[in-house]
Protein backbone atom coordinates (compact mmCIF):
# COMPACT_ATOMS: atom_id res chain seq x y z
CA UNK A 1 0.00 0.00 0.00
CA UNK A 2 2.92 2.76 0.80
CA UNK A 3 5.04 1.62 -1.93
CA UNK A 4 1.67 1.73 -4.48
CA UNK A 5 1.18 5.79 -2.87
CA UNK A 6 4.92 6.60 -3.52
CA UNK A 7 4.28 5.00 -7.34
CA UNK A 8 1.46 7.89 -7.14
CA UNK A 9 3.12 10.53 -6.08
CA UNK A 10 6.32 9.68 -8.08
CA UNK A 11 4.29 9.65 -11.18
CA UNK A 12 2.84 12.68 -10.32
CA UNK A 13 5.75 14.44 -9.29
CA UNK A 14 7.57 13.22 -12.45
CA UNK A 15 5.15 15.00 -14.67
CA UNK A 16 5.98 18.32 -13.17
CA UNK A 17 9.65 17.83 -12.92
CA UNK A 18 9.48 16.59 -16.94
CA UNK A 19 7.74 20.32 -17.56
CA UNK A 20 10.34 22.28 -15.71
CA UNK A 21 13.27 20.61 -16.70
CA UNK A 22 12.34 20.68 -20.43
CA UNK A 23 12.33 24.45 -19.67
CA UNK A 24 15.31 24.31 -18.07
CA UNK A 25 17.03 21.27 -19.96
CA UNK A 26 16.28 21.28 -23.58
CA UNK A 27 18.50 18.54 -25.97
CA UNK A 28 22.04 19.36 -26.90
CA UNK A 29 20.57 18.01 -30.27
CA UNK A 30 17.56 19.88 -30.80
CA UNK A 31 15.05 19.08 -33.33
CA UNK A 32 12.71 21.42 -34.31
CA UNK A 33 10.22 18.38 -35.20
CA UNK A 34 10.71 16.64 -32.03
CA UNK A 35 12.10 19.11 -29.23
CA UNK A 36 13.29 16.69 -26.51
CA UNK A 37 14.38 17.02 -22.60
CA UNK A 38 16.08 15.29 -19.98
CA UNK A 39 14.69 13.79 -16.97
CA UNK A 40 16.67 13.16 -13.85
CA UNK A 41 14.75 11.66 -10.78
CA UNK A 42 15.33 10.20 -7.49
CA UNK A 43 12.35 7.42 -6.03
CA UNK A 44 11.53 8.69 -2.81
CA UNK A 45 11.34 4.98 -1.53
CA UNK A 46 14.37 3.61 -2.70
CA UNK A 47 16.83 6.44 -3.57
CA UNK A 48 17.45 5.13 -7.38
CA UNK A 49 18.17 7.46 -9.99
CA UNK A 50 16.46 7.18 -13.52
CA UNK A 51 17.43 9.67 -16.24
CA UNK A 52 15.13 9.69 -19.41
CA UNK A 53 14.93 11.73 -22.32
CA UNK A 54 11.51 13.13 -22.73
CA UNK A 55 9.28 15.07 -25.18
CA UNK A 56 9.32 18.70 -24.30
CA UNK A 57 6.47 20.69 -23.01
CA UNK A 58 7.67 24.03 -23.22
CA UNK A 59 3.81 25.81 -22.64
CA UNK A 60 3.84 23.53 -19.33
CA UNK A 61 7.23 24.44 -18.54
CA UNK A 62 7.04 28.13 -18.71
CA UNK A 63 3.79 27.91 -16.55
CA UNK A 64 6.07 26.21 -14.06
CA UNK A 65 9.01 29.10 -14.34
CA UNK A 66 6.33 31.70 -13.65
CA UNK A 67 5.03 29.96 -10.48
CA UNK A 68 8.66 29.63 -9.31
CA UNK A 69 8.87 33.76 -9.88
CA UNK A 70 5.69 34.46 -8.23
CA UNK A 71 6.89 32.53 -5.33
CA UNK A 72 10.37 33.84 -5.29
CA UNK A 73 9.43 37.44 -5.52
CA UNK A 74 6.34 37.25 -3.54
CA UNK A 75 5.78 39.50 -0.43
CA UNK A 76 4.95 36.70 1.74
CA UNK A 77 5.22 33.35 2.29
CA UNK A 78 3.05 30.82 0.26
CA UNK A 79 0.28 29.42 2.20
CA UNK A 80 0.56 26.11 4.17
CA UNK A 81 -0.57 22.90 3.09
CA UNK A 82 -1.99 22.37 6.05
CA UNK A 83 -3.27 24.04 9.34
CA UNK A 84 -2.59 20.85 10.94
CA UNK A 85 1.14 19.91 11.51
CA UNK A 86 -0.03 16.29 12.07
CA UNK A 87 -1.00 16.60 8.41
CA UNK A 88 0.28 13.49 6.11
CA UNK A 89 2.14 15.92 3.88
CA UNK A 90 3.19 18.32 6.34
CA UNK A 91 5.01 15.44 8.39
CA UNK A 92 6.92 14.68 5.37
CA UNK A 93 7.99 18.72 4.77
CA UNK A 94 11.62 19.82 5.31
CA UNK A 95 9.98 23.04 6.67
CA UNK A 96 7.32 21.28 8.58
CA UNK A 97 9.33 23.20 12.17
CA UNK A 98 9.28 26.71 10.51
CA UNK A 99 6.09 26.01 9.01
CA UNK A 100 4.18 25.41 12.16
CA UNK A 101 6.30 27.94 14.50
CA UNK A 102 8.41 24.77 16.15
CA UNK A 103 11.70 25.78 14.80
CA UNK A 104 13.21 29.37 14.46
CA UNK A 105 14.19 30.61 10.85
CA UNK A 106 17.65 30.83 10.51
CA UNK A 107 19.36 34.03 10.75
CA UNK A 108 20.33 34.84 7.18
CA UNK A 109 20.06 38.15 4.96
CA UNK A 110 16.96 36.31 2.88
CA UNK A 111 15.15 36.29 6.19
CA UNK A 112 15.53 40.07 6.68
CA UNK A 113 12.94 42.19 6.24
CA UNK A 114 15.46 44.92 4.72
CA UNK A 115 16.56 42.33 2.06
CA UNK A 116 14.61 41.64 -1.58
CA UNK A 117 15.08 39.23 -3.87
CA UNK A 118 16.22 40.97 -6.96
CA UNK A 119 16.81 39.36 -10.45
CA UNK A 120 20.41 37.73 -10.17
CA UNK A 121 20.43 37.86 -6.22
CA UNK A 122 19.25 39.72 -3.25
CA UNK A 123 19.15 43.60 -2.30
CA UNK A 124 19.35 44.77 1.12
CA UNK A 125 17.81 48.10 1.82
CA UNK A 126 20.10 48.64 4.94
CA UNK A 127 23.14 48.92 3.45
CA UNK A 128 22.01 49.81 -0.16
CA UNK A 129 24.07 47.02 -1.63
CA UNK A 130 23.60 43.84 -3.73
CA UNK A 131 24.23 40.43 -1.50
CA UNK A 132 26.54 37.83 -2.70
CA UNK A 133 25.95 34.58 -1.99
CA UNK A 134 28.16 34.55 1.10
CA UNK A 135 27.18 37.56 2.60
CA UNK A 136 22.97 36.07 2.43
CA UNK A 137 24.16 33.33 4.90
CA UNK A 138 26.26 35.59 7.14
CA UNK A 139 23.76 38.38 8.11
CA UNK A 140 24.60 41.63 9.97
CA UNK A 141 23.97 42.40 13.34
CA UNK A 142 21.00 44.68 12.38
CA UNK A 143 19.49 41.63 10.71
CA UNK A 144 15.36 41.90 11.74
CA UNK A 145 13.38 38.72 10.74
CA UNK A 146 10.86 39.03 8.28
CA UNK A 147 7.24 38.94 10.79
CA UNK A 148 5.72 36.24 8.50
CA UNK A 149 8.59 33.87 9.94
CA UNK A 150 7.97 34.63 13.35
CA UNK A 151 5.15 32.57 15.30
CA UNK A 152 3.74 35.67 16.76
CA UNK A 153 1.73 38.92 16.52
CA UNK A 154 3.65 42.40 15.60
CA UNK A 155 2.68 44.59 18.63
CA UNK A 156 5.18 47.12 18.26
CA UNK A 157 7.41 47.91 15.66
CA UNK A 158 10.38 51.40 14.70
CA UNK A 159 13.33 51.60 12.21
CA UNK A 160 15.17 49.10 14.24
CA UNK A 161 13.18 47.07 16.26
CA UNK A 162 9.86 44.86 16.26
CA UNK A 163 8.34 43.46 18.79
CA UNK A 164 5.95 40.49 18.78
CA UNK A 165 3.06 38.83 20.96
CA UNK A 166 4.46 35.20 20.58
CA UNK A 167 1.56 32.34 20.30
CA UNK A 168 2.21 31.15 24.05
CA UNK A 169 1.39 34.97 25.46
CA UNK A 170 5.26 35.69 26.08
CA UNK A 171 6.62 39.08 24.10
CA UNK A 172 9.83 39.05 21.76
CA UNK A 173 11.50 41.98 20.40
CA UNK A 174 13.51 41.44 17.78
CA UNK A 175 16.45 44.36 18.45
CA UNK A 176 18.76 45.56 16.31
CA UNK A 177 19.59 48.57 18.38
CA UNK A 178 23.06 47.64 19.33
CA UNK A 179 25.98 49.33 17.59
CA UNK A 180 27.20 47.60 14.82
CA UNK A 181 30.71 46.22 13.87
CA UNK A 182 30.71 46.38 10.47
CA UNK A 183 28.30 46.21 7.27
CA UNK A 184 27.07 43.44 5.60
Amino acid sequence: MIEAAHEAAFSVFRGLFLALLTVLLPSPFPSPSSPRAMVLRRHSATDALHIERVAADSDTGERLLEKARRIIFAQHPPERISGDPAWFECRFCDHHGLCHGEDAAAITCRSCLHSTPIEGGWHCARHDRLLDPADQRRACPRHLFIPDLVPGEVTDAGEDFVSYRMRDGSAWTNDAREEEAAAC
